[in-house]
C-alpha cells in the first residue's frame, strides 16, 4: 500500500457530485411543492367558485 503525504491527500478528488441520494431528495422536494400547488390552487378556485361539494 501507498502512504500518501499531506499535500497528495488534498489532492485527491473523488466520486461523483450528484449522488443518486440526492437526486432523489431533489426529485421528491419538486414533487411536494408540485402537490402543494395544486392543492393551494384547487382550494383556491372552490372558495372562488364558492363550490365546496
Amino acid at each position: 500500500m501507498i502512504e500518501l503525504n499531506n499535500q497528495q491527500l488534498f489532492c485527491i478528488k473523488g466520486g461523483a457530485s450528484l449522488t443518486s441520494s440526492m437526486l432523489n431528495a431533489l426529485v421528491r422536494t419538486v414533487s411536494t411543492l408540485f402537490s402543494i400547488g395544486q392543492a393551494v390552487g384547487s382550494a383556491l378556485r372552490r372558495a372562488v367558485s364558492k363550490n365546496y361539494c
